[in-house]
């Protein structure tokens, strides 16, 4: 490649990706791997039934992270590690959610959906706390929502075997603050997926864009 910059430079504004909105599903365990997001020619979004969405979220919307640990060994008159090998690699996804339901309130509490029952009579839900804390976990879809101009864009982070920890920091004000359940979600390899941690990459505007982004008609650069 030779030329004067203008010449060289590729730079298109309509790969800019930005989450606009989007929401953070749960599945039970026993509920079958998730294998895509979107069918048909039209890309049309498509989830399990089976899914529950947390609702509203706070401004903060989704926090994702990771934390990657490594082992190294330095040797002598090295300046830096001469050998370096990866033991962890985890994802986190951490959200707010502002909805007060029975996703929310059973996640929240470490409770199981089927064990949260009404009284039949007065519609009032007691919840005791488990005796002693015990690793729950889920199947988690963090899914985010762009628009390009032949429509919706979806980018997603899927984690198949998630534990869920809360954040016990709860208030009650008058004030601009709604009733809050915070919630973290952090990867675990599943045995049966393969895998701890899965993007998906989808939708029309998504399709409509490939050319544009570096794919050849069958996907592949």
């Amino acid at each position: 490649m030779a030329g004067d910059y203008i010449s060289l430079q590729n730079r298109k504004n309509q790969l800019i990706r930005k989450a606009k909105e989007g929401s953070v599903f749960v599945d039970d365990m026993s509920s079958p791997i998730l294998t895509s997001i979107t069918q048909g020619e039209d890309s049309a979004l498509t989830l399990p039934d089976s899914f529950k969405d947390l609702g509203w979220l706070t401004e903060d919307g989704i926090g994702l992270s990771g934390e990657v640990t490594e082992s190294t060994i330095t040797s002598f008159g090295a300046s830096e590690p001469t050998r370096r090998d990866g033991l962890q690699d985890t994802t986190s996804i951490a959200v707010t959610a502002q909805e007060t339901n029975i996703t929310n309130i059973g996640l929240f509490t470490g409770n199981d959906l089927e064990a949260l029952v009404p009284d039949a009579t007065t519609g009032e839900l007691k919840v005791t706390k488990p005796p002693r804390p015990r690793l729950k976990y889920v199947r988690v879809l963090a899914l985010a929502v762009d628009e390009g101009d032949e429509g919706e864009i979806y980018i997603a982070h899927y984690l198949p075997r998630a534990s869920l920890s809360k954040n016990p920091e709860q208030s009650f004000t008058s004030g601009d603050t709604a009733i809050n359940w915070g919630l973290t979600f952090q990867s675990s390899m599943d045995s049966e997926a393969g895998f701890s941690h899965q993007y998906f990459f989808g939708g029309p505007g998504w399709k409509a864009l490939l050319e544009d982004m570096g794919f050849t008609s069958s996907g592949t650069p």
